[in-house]
């Protein structure tokens, strides 16, 4: 795709894109709260699909850039890593309401009292003393109801757009803390010391393996691996959006929804684990065909050797 067929909210997230490459220091990415519009994805797909890059390095660096990019334009602040809450204005409003419902109910006390040196209210000035403070009760419980109920909805939204991209920690926040204390190190250490550390041989010349070596003698090599864009779309489909990006800053997220950067992929934090993810299935791939079925306790969806053995 040429620069000249790129629409003009393409061409405005690559200049913006462009300016932001390089940078540094790195500083953390927000996590996202809602999805963007697939329409403003394909915006900055479209926009990738013109920067060229000759390296893995400035492919990841153009996956950081682009990731800064979209956060600036959905509005994200770009100073993250403050935690402080935001307090939504109707809230704030609702507070004050109720703040003068109170001190108002308050005055009708001391009117009841005969206690009042101050005017009455301008909205009760036309009620006798009891229905004014009857009122003003009533307002109050009205306002307090209505702050409640707004809280609820909003809490209710906030963990819908949450859950739309980090279902994980809907759930853990839903479960509590569940933190489990680390087991005592000299306790692990032993433990662990008497299975590796403890000498043990066997019979190298058991017939048993003079068998097979010979059965293995001649196995074919596997074929030169070649990652495709196939390869990284299957690969990362199945990796979590958000989990901790490490020194590179880059949440798995990118990855899914960059799909322009489809290209050479940088061996750092995700992205490593993407790539070493791809290459760990080719070599399963091609030594299942030839590992007997007693030996694949370690393998991918097995639970262990011991529940390897038919009876």
């Amino acid at each position: 795709m040429s620069k000249d067929t790129l629409s003009e909210a393409a061409i405005d997230l690559k200049d913006k894109i462009m300016a932001r490459l390089n940078r540094q220091p790195r500083t953390p990415l927000q996590r996202l709260s809602e999805v963007p519009s697939e329409s403003f994805m394909e915006d900055v797909n479209a926009a990738l699909r013109v920067i060229p890059t000759t390296t893995i390095t400035e492919t990841n660096e153009l996956i950081y850039a682009s990731a800064s990019v979209i956060l600036e334009v959905l509005g994200y602040k770009s100073n993250y890593g403050s935690h402080e809450k935001q307090y939504p204005p109707w809230k704030r409003r609702s507070e004050a309401k109720i703040k003068t419902a109170r001190r108002e109910m308050s005055q009708m006390t001391e009117a009841q009292r005969g206690a009042m040196k101050r005017p009455m209210p301008k909205r009760y000035s036309q009620m006798t003393i009891p229905e004014a403070l009857e009122t003003a009760k009533q307002r109050l419980q009205a306002l307090a109801s209505r702050l409640k109920r707004y809280t609820r909805d909003n809490e209710a939204r906030r963990i819908n757009r949450l859950f739309a991209t980090q279902p994980a920690k809907v759930y853990s926040q839903w479960q509590g803390n569940n933190n489990r204390a680390d087991p005592p190190r000299l306790e692990t250490e032993q433990y662990w010391k008497g299975i590796w550390e403890r000498e043990a041989s066997h019979n190298s010349d058991a017939q048993w393996l003079v068998d097979l070596r010979e059965d293995h003698s001649n196995l074919p090599e596997q074929n030169a691996v070649t990652i495709t864009v196939a390869d990284i779309q299957q690969r990362v489909s199945g990796m979590k959006n958000w989990t901790a990006p490490g020194p590179d800053m880059i949440h798995t997220y990118w990855l899914k929804k960059l799909t322009a950067i489809y290209r050479p992929i940088t061996c750092l934090s995700t992205t490593w684990k993407l790539m070493s993810g791809i290459i760990a299935a080719k070599i399963s791939g091609h030594m299942g065909q030839y590992m007997s079925e007693a030996q694949k306790g370690i393998g991918k969806d097995t639970r262990g050797a011991k529940h390897q053995h038919s009876w």
